[in-house]
């Protein structure tokens, strides 16, 4: 995740339940000024690192973030996401989403759904 500082009081969510969605939502709860919800279509973060599961589990204590597990993403417009679980459907105010779900990002889908794909590079090497 580069630069989860710069997101403050900010409607966040982060989708997947591997190490780099784990991290990312870590991040941008670190300071407590954003709304961070995680969903995962899992049951659990078993594929994360132990490490990971431990401050995740953390953040859960101290309210930094949401989880919902068992959840899928049905919609998601310019101000909202319609996320799915076992209790039905949720409507969550929102600015930013990442997609962390593999290592291949499913670009061609999302700019047919039409999401546009922004790409920051690292300086200075």
């Amino acid at each position: 995740m580069i630069e989860a500082d710069s997101y403050c009081d900010k409607n966040i969510l982060v989708v997947g339940g591997e190490d780099s969605a784990v991290e990312a939502a870590l991040a941008l709860s670190r300071s407590g000024k954003n709304n961070v919800v995680l969903s995962y279509r899992g049951d659990s973060f078993r594929r994360a690192r132990e490490r990971n599961r431990e401050h995740l589990l953390q953040a859960q204590r101290e309210r930094r973030l949401r989880v919902i597990l068992n959840s899928n993403v049905d919609r998601i417009t310019a101000e909202e996401v319609i996320v799915s679980d076992s209790l039905g459907q949720d409507t969550l105010h929102n600015d930013f989403v990442f997609v962390l779900i593999g290592g291949e990002a499913p670009e061609e889908f999302l700019q047919k759904i039409g999401i546009a794909i922004v790409e920051k590079a690292i300086g200075g090497f």
